[in-house]
This record gives C-alpha cells, sequence and structure tokens, in this order.
C-alpha cells in the first residue's frame, strides 16, 4: 500500500499512528487471531478455498507471527479461547500495521486487505480455519511435519 493511512481509512479503518508506529485498535466490531508463523499459509490456504480474503500481517519478533484481521461478527471468545498457540485479539487491542518496523525489522503484508471489499472473515471462520490447519484437516502442519522427516 503506498499511501497507507489513505488506504487504510478507504477500508474504514481507524488507524493510530504515533513514533513511527501504526496500530489497528481492534475497535467498532474488528477483532483478529495471532498464529505462529508456521501455520500462516496453510491457514490462508483454507481461507482461500472458503472464498474468504483475510488480511493478514507478518508481525517480526523473537516468534514472529501471523495476524488474521476479521469481523468479530458478535462472536465473544475470551483471548486463550482459540487452538493452543493462537491467541485471540479481542477489543481494546492493537494490530501493527506496515509501515511499523520492530526491532529493525518492518511489519509486513502477506496477504493485503482488498480496497474493492472491505468485507472481512468472520472471526469464526479464521478459527475454525486454525483448528482444521492444527488438527490434520485440509493443509495440515502434521502432513507437513511427516513429510519433512
Amino acid at each position: 500500500m503506498s499511501a497507507p493511512f489513505d488506504d487504510y481509512r478507504s477500508l474504514g479503518w481507524r488507524v493510530v499512528a504515533e513514533g513511527g508506529v501504526v496500530r489497528l485498535p481492534l475497535l467498532g466490531g474488528l477483532a483478529a487471531l495471532a498464529v505462529p508463523e508456521c501455520w500462516g499459509s496453510a491457514m490462508i490456504a483454507v481461507l482461500a478455498g472458503w472464498d474468504c480474503r483475510c488480511p493478514v500481517v507478518r508481525v517480526p519478533a523473537a516468534r514472529p507471527s501471523w495476524v488474521f484481521i476479521s469481523d468479530g461478527d458478535g462472536v465473544v471468545v475470551p483471548e486463550g479461547g482459540g487452538p493452543p498457540g493462537a491467541l485471540v485479539l479481542n477489543t481494546h487491542r492493537c494490530v501493527l500495521l506496515p509501515p511499523t518496523t520492530v526491532g529493525g525489522r518492518a511489519v509486513g503484508w502477506m496477504a493485503e486487505p482488498d480496497p474493492l471489499s472491505r468485507w472481512l472473515p468472520t472471526l469464526a471462520a479464521v478459527l475454525s480455519a486454525a483448528r482444521l490447519v492444527t488438527s490434520g484437516g485440509g493443509h495440515s502442519l502434521r502432513h507437513r511435519r511427516r513429510s519433512a522427516a
């Protein structure tokens, strides 16, 4: 996204920028699911198979994570209510957005938001994709681990 603030606003997102850090507060029905990086590609593939485009941000850290931005759709999931290893981000949390850097490494889009479609997949769909990926269904991690062995 070349002009991030205008692009984010065109999506209806109320971003906050301070000191070179761009945050998306999870308000107004937004939610997110942070998962280990190794789940990310498989989850995007599962969601695509369900015709769900989901904006996904890679956040560099000691343990990089992919954050799937979704519509909370009124689903109440306590933090920690996702599959083990995932973190549900509810109201009053924030998602870091590009062009933020963390420890000298850039936050980046793994799947950019689509400005032509402001609809987000529901948190329930994103949680279902995570459960499917971690349980051995679809594009599972178990299959990858066996294949790599």
